[in-house]
């Protein structure tokens, strides 16, 4: 390996991970000095660009527990997921788990849910390799895939023997909130912050607002966070002329930053209901509804995770040096602004991979700091069994996966009609046949519920009526029950 090139891969190593340049040249020589003794006294040929990976991967293990490096084509997929709210997978959310990755929530009409998976599933093997000790970035870049291939799961199921999944890999949208009508109560499921989020979490107020509902609970639990912009967009809503979060920040290149909402009289009464998984995003609306006294707080401290992230794309030491001599400017986050500014679009071949880095923390609007302490509720509520939303596997369930309208024949129609007769509509002969007098049910089901009343079993319509049969489980879900009894009482 040529030392020229030992010198690059240094260079590109510092700029990231030192804060100044005065720090990067008292520390180059010595970093130098490392890597030529390995250089010299091993008699095997050593790949630039694996090297810098292995450098990499190290430095950044040094740091915070949320900075690491990762290659290119995740980090796009990553992307992709925030903003575009849709990926290529099996519709999952996933923490780390000691055998491998637990299922922390299945999207609606993703091929997890299709094929059975459940939240709290512990998955152990993917395509037969054991994923205990694995990293969760490289668990899900080998459970990620091109569209219509399969992965098999082995997954663990409570004491049960290990169960085998074969999943296909399918575009994946992922609608983060789910909304119901329940109780004259309004209902607000967010799974995660994305770009989207704000645009479905204004839907399910307007539908809130159509059907004279003011009292809503919020629920963030298992929400692991997502985007700053989906959560900030998220609270404006529900918070009136307020402060929402702080952002400060430690590269002297950042301005401090606040979050504000400037809208006017708004007024709801809100229950917020979190858990030791409502991290991050999640945590910036929770401390904005508990310091601007906007909600009450019910469940379990939040997890903790309030650091400020932001992703920086790495060029290869071929193409560091070519555009760093080119533009003759040696800093990586300075290069890329300037890349980007004489509008040159690096190919992917010329990324090694993306740094996930801690530049700053948020703190509640009060300006307290969470990070490693977590928000604590207001009526604190040790909960451990299933959430109500993820009741999902019950008998009856609808599957979702077509519309259906006049003159459309399926068993689907028809354990629609046995949750709509139940709830005393009139759904007309018990067959399979989608009926006019079907119709007008749907029509008077949609209108009560806040939809849009147009005779259509739609998805949106299956989801309320699966909601339907989960109303039961409330009581299961204790925290949730607590929520229920709070909005009904000590908020009005």
């Amino acid at each position: 390996m040529k030392k020229n090139t030992i010198y690059i891969i240094i260079a590109i190593l510092l700029v990231m991970i030192v804060p100044t340049m005065v720090m990067a040249g008292s520390n180059a020589s010595k970093i130098s000095a490392y890597v030529d003794l390995v250089i010299s006294k091993s008699n095997t040929y050593i790949k630039t660009d694996h090297l810098l990976e292995d450098l990499l991967v190290g430095a950044f293990s040094e740091t915070d527990k949320y900075s690491y490096f990762q290659k290119i084509e995740t980090f796009r997929a990553e992307q992709n997921n925030y903003i575009n709210a849709e990926y290529v997978g099996i519709g999952v959310s996933m923490s780390a788990h000691p055998n491998g990755i637990i299922i922390i929530s299945v999207f609606d009409y993703s091929p997890a849910a299709f094929i059975g998976l459940k939240t709290n599933d512990v998955i152990v093997s993917v395509n037969g390799e054991l994923i205990a000790n694995k990293s969760l970035t490289y668990i899900a870049s080998i459970i990620k895939g091109p569209e219509n291939t399969s992965v098999t799961l082995g997954v663990q199921r409570d004491d049960k023997p290990i169960l085998t999944y074969v999943v296909s890999r399918q575009i994946v949208a992922m609608k983060t909130v789910k909304s119901y009508i329940i109780d004259d109560v309004g209902y607000v499921y967010i799974s995660s912050f994305t770009n989207e989020t704000g645009n479905e979490f204004a839907i399910a107020l307007e539908k809130f607002k159509n059907s004279g509902i003011n009292d809503i609970i919020l629920d963030l639990r298992n929400n692991g966070g997502g985007t700053l912009y989906g959560c900030v967009s998220v609270a404006r809503q529900i918070i009136s002329d307020a402060v929402i979060t702080k952002m400060n920040f430690k590269y002297p290149g950042y301005l401090d930053l606040r979050y504000i909402s400037t809208e006017k009289d708004i007024d709801y009464n809100i229950v917020l209901l979190v858990n030791n998984r409502s991290a991050s995003a999640s945590e910036v609306v929770t401390g904005a509804l508990k310091d601007n006294e906007a909600a009450i707080i019910i469940g379990e401290t939040t997890f903790g995770k309030s650091v400020v992230q932001s992703s920086y794309k790495m060029l290869t030491p071929k193409a560091y040096e070519y555009y760093s001599n080119k533009y003759d400017e040696s800093d990586m986050f300075l290069l890329n602004r300037v890349i980007a500014m004489n509008g040159v679009i690096p190919s992917d071949d010329e990324y090694l991979g993306a740094a996930k880095v801690t530049i700053g923390e948020y703190l509640t609007p009060d300006g307290h700091y969470i990070n490693l302490i977590g928000i604590d509720p207001d009526i604190f509520i040790d909960y451990e069994g299933e959430l109500y939303i993820d009741h999902n596997g019950l008998e009856g369930m609808l599957w979702i996966r077509k519309k259906y309208d006049i003159g459309m024949s399926s068993y689907e129609v028809y354990k629609a009609k046995i949750i709509m007769q139940q709830l005393g509509y009139q759904v007309g002969d018990m067959t399979v046949l989608y009926d006019d007098t079907m119709k007008q049910a749907v029509i008077a089901f949609q209108a009560d519920q806040g939809l849009y009343p147009y005779g259509v079993l739609d998805y949106t319509t299956q989801d309320a009526l699966n909601n339907i049969l989960r109303y039961p489980y409330i009581q299961d879900d204790l925290q949730l029950k607590k929520a229920f009894e709070v909005i009904k009482s000590e908020v009005h």
